[in-house]
């Protein structure tokens, strides 16, 4: 059952994410942000039924915050507050790994290669689901979703410690990549970046 509503919440939002008012967005994200501390949170009554929807959870908190394009500082802000709680659940780094993946991916392919780009990307979260994002959001949404996980330096769990450094390394590898295959970097979208990155709000 809490699975069918999770689906039921997902697919709300990729039937009428062009329609929904920001205000409406936010009303969505916070119940789907509440529902997931409430299972998540490190205080949480229940952490077997956390270990059992976490995966789900996670993958449905993640992909609506993108379809939402929100740019609201304090959504970021409370989402990443939030999130802090969640560092002891292995599935959390896992999902932070594969959405970072999927963004750095596309954000370098904006860099290197912006002439053979679409303006609008498929970005693939999973096996299956992919959302399109406009090029500006993939920069905002990269940064913003690149520091939820603030100092990695800090998990205490050895295992999860372990994946969230599996990720960052498979990060560092995506840029190295770029590097050895000597593309050039497109000044303007550089400058676009360092501006886009420059105005985030902390």
């Amino acid at each position: 059952l809490c699975s069918r509503v999770l689906d039921t919440f997902l697919d709300i939002g990729r039937m009428v994410a062009q329609i929904l008012s920001l205000e409406t967005w936010q009303i969505f994200l916070n119940i789907i942000l509440g529902v997931c501390d409430s299972l998540l949170n490190i205080k949480s009554a229940d952490e077997s039924l956390g270990r059992k929807l976490g995966p789900h959870l996670l993958k449905v908190l993640f992909e609506l915050w993108l379809l939402s394009k929100t740019r609201n500082p304090q959504m970021w802000t409370n989402l990443q507050m939030t999130v802090a709680n969640w560092f002891h659940h292995e599935k959390f780094v896992e999902q932070w790994n594969s959405t970072t993946y999927s963004l750095t991916s596309r954000m370098l392919s904006l860099l290197f290669e912006p002439d053979i780009e679409p303006s609008v990307a498929s970005v693939k979260l999973s096996e299956t689901d992919e959302i399109h994002l406009e090029d500006d959001y993939v920069y905002y949404s990269w940064h913003k979703i690149l520091n939820l996980l603030e100092n990695p330096n800090k998990l205490q769990n050895p295992q999860i410690y372990l994946k969230a450094f599996q990720g960052i390394s498979v990060l560092v590898q995506l840029h190295l990549n770029m590097g050895n295959a000597e593309k050039v970097l497109h000044t303007n979208q550089m400058l676009r970046l360092t501006n886009e990155t420059s105005s985030f709000p902390s």
